[in-house]
């Protein structure tokens, strides 16, 4: 998968040949969200990328079905856990730093990297 930072030059004009090049999209936002699903976007070809995401940005990703939501810290976890809705999941990349690994729940595994992440219960 090679997605386009879409922040680099986030217009729908641009987003949509990407689109139609077969390229992931990178976004940093709800507003990035948004204008890629207007160029035409699979949901499931975008990743939510960014280090200061809102619950606003998180829940329209889950809404959506944005196919990847890069877990940039514990934080992030603890609230895609109240946001996906029950019977749902969501698969994430998560902090892959070792000395991270057991110090939540949801990275108790050796391969810290990718997480399904259900509501919590």
């Amino acid at each position: 998968m090679w997605p386009f930072a879409s922040k680099s030059f986030p217009c729908t004009a641009v987003q949509r040949v990407m689109v139609e090049e077969g390229l992931h999209l990178d976004v940093a936002g709800g507003g990035e969200i948004l204008t890629a699903l207007k160029a035409g976007a699979d949901p499931a070809k975008l990743v939510l990328h960014g280090n200061a995401k809102s619950d606003e940005e998180l829940e329209l990703a889950v809404e959506h079905g944005v196919g990847l939501v890069v877990v940039d810290n514990f934080d992030d976890i603890d609230r895609l856990e109240r946001i996906v809705p029950a019977g749902a999941s969501a698969t994430v990349p998560g902090p892959g730093h070792p000395r991270r690994r057991g110090r939540h729940p949801r990275l108790s595994s050796d391969r810290p990297r990718r997480l399904e992440v259900r509501p919590a219960a």
